[in-house]
Order: structure tokens, then sequence, then C-alpha cells
């Protein structure tokens, strides 16, 4: 039912090395990716069921690894309610009873094409407000249900990156919760870019063993580390987004057949202990006009010393006139 190798298999290893890792999104997939501990499976059942006797198999086998980081995707192309249903298989991934007693060891984690679990939040959702949401279980778990609460704390310095402090009204506790967990009526249809990184090509369910999650949050400083990434992850996907729409804007006016072209500068040169240094300039529209730069390597890359080359490439996303023939 389940096979290492597969063309699904290879496109998620191939959106692992060159989004999660390649982007440093997660620097515990790194640590098991240096140790080759990483396992992808390709799940040929064509049921929700059937795939949870291979998921549940695959944990098994994880939680008996001695090897730390030890960590697995279990890639499932081939049940069809879940190909474009990205909430169909987040639900089963969360709350399938074909899963319960995997809870204890592992944690379950949806990736999915059209990932799409984090919203904006309401403009009426303001400290102070009156929302409903789910609640922390004593285990860490979300709550079945939902109940009114009051807006404690909106600031991510504080609650965490997509997180809201809420105080519950039938007990008074204050809990930070994720903002997911409110109910549909405080959140907007817009969504957050944080979702991208979960935006694997099939559905997949990452299993993350709970004694390596342990590890983390019992080590010094291991709330804020994750807090930290989470917010790091936010605001440097914010940042490609920004890219990509200025790139898209100049693409969707180039598209208008105007007598217009782009300038692209591209330095490659050997590595042997010269520097490197380019400049580019151009007269451009302030308001509508940008560049973007991308060098390789990246000087902090851990793996510089193994780069033997030099790669620089410059885009002036500015719209210049050809000149008359």
């Amino acid at each position: 039912m389940a096979r290492p190798g597969s063309t699904a298999v290879e496109a998620v290893r191939t959106w692992v090395n060159q989004v999660v890792l390649h982007h440093g999104l997660c620097p515990w997939a790194q640590l098991a990716q240096q140790a080759d501990v990483i396992t992808y499976l390709s799940c040929e059942a064509t049921t929700p069921s059937a795939v949870g006797s291979v998921v549940r198999s695959e944990a098994m086998r994880l939680v008996r690894r001695r090897v730390p980081w030890a960590t697995s995707l279990v890639v499932c192309p081939r049940v069809l309610s879940w190909r474009d249903d990205f909430h169909a298989f987040d639900a089963w991934v969360a709350t399938s009873n074909h899963l319960d007693d995997l809870e204890e060891l592992v944690s379950l984690v949806a990736f999915h094409p059209r990932f799409a679990r984090w919203h904006t939040l309401a403009s009426s959702v303001t400290p102070g407000a009156q929302v409903r949401s789910h609640y922390e279980e004593m285990d860490g778990e979300k709550s079945k249900k939902a109940l009114p609460a009051i807006v404690e704390s909106m600031d991510p310095k504080k609650v965490g990156v997509r997180r809201i402090g809420l105080r519950f009204l039938d007990d008074g506790v204050l809990q930070w919760v994720p903002a997911d967990w409110l109910t549909p009526a405080w959140k907007t249809a817009e969504l957050l870019v944080d979702n991208q990184m979960h935006q694997a090509p099939f559905p997949t369910v990452h299993l993350i063993r709970r004694k390596d999650l342990a590890t983390v949050k019992s080590s010094r400083g291991g709330y804020e580390v994750v807090a930290s990434l989470q917010a790091r992850n936010s605001q440097y996907l914010q940042k490609l987004r920004s890219d990509d729409c200025m790139t898209e804007k100049a693409v969707s006016r180039s598209e208008q057949k105007k007598p217009f072209k782009y300038v692209v500068s591209c330095i490659i040169m050997q590595r042997n202990g010269a520097g490197l240094h380019t400049a580019t300039s151009c007269f451009w529209d302030a308001g509508n006009d940008g560049v973007y730069t991308y060098v390789w390597p990246r000087e902090k890359s851990k793996d510089v010393v193994n780069k033997s080359m030099y790669c620089g490439t410059a885009i002036p996303v500015a719209l210049l006139p050809r000149p008359a023939l």
C-alpha cells in the first residue's frame, strides 16, 4: 500500500528541498536532512480508512527509530475527495477516528496544494471585543466546542504569530490560542501569506514524534525560539509576496504589447578568492518600477565552502521604451 519512490514522492521531496529547506523555514527539517532521517512514502490507498492504516503503520515504525529528529512524510495522491478539497483533508488529519490512537506518539501536520487554514481576522476583532473561539484542552488539543471570550491581546510580540489572547467568559481563564480557532464569523475570506509554506504539490501527512517536540519545548527558551521562527517566516513570506507582486505587475504591463522591454543582468564567475561587486542603475518611475536582485550562494549559507561559483542576477522591473527604428 505504500512505496518509497513515485512521481508524487519526488514532487514532494523537491518541494521540501526548494521551499522548506532552501528558504530556511524549519531548522529542525534541516537537521533531519543533514542526518538523512527524512522518510518519504507514497500511499497508494484510495480511501481515507486505508490511508489511516498506512499512516498508523508508519507512525509505529517511526517511534521505534532511535535517531534524533527522524520524521516521515506520507504522500496521498490517490484519494479523489482530497485532491482539490483542502478542508476535507485537513479535517481528516485533525479529527479522524482512524488516527485517534496516535495522538500520544506523533503529531500529524497537513500539507496540501490548496492549504488555506489561516485567514485575516475581521476588523471588528480588537482588544475588548467579544468573540467565540475554541480553547486549549488539558492535553494541549483544540476543544470540540467554541465558547464566548473577550479579546485581551493581539500583539504578536506578546502572544505569538497567528495567535490571539482570549479570556473565556465561562471560567475567566486567559489563553493564547491560534487565531484560526476563532469561529468563521470572526474571520475574512482573505488568506494570510503564511499558508504558502504548507502548500505541498500533493496532499501529505507529516509525522513528527512527540518526544522530539517535547525536546524543543523543554529546551531553554523553547517557546521563544518557536515564536521567533514563526515571526521570521511570516515576515519572510510577506517579503517574497511583495517581490512577486512587483514582478507580476510588471509582467501584466508587458503583456499589453506596448513597445517596452526589460533589462536583465547576470554575472557568473568562478569562486577563487576574489571578491565580486556589481551595481545597476536606470531612470524609472519611482511609483511603479523597482529592482529585484538575487545573489547565490548567500553570504551566510552554511555550505558556502562547498560552492565553486558566484552568480549575481539583477532585474530592473522598469519598462524602458525601445529606441525608434
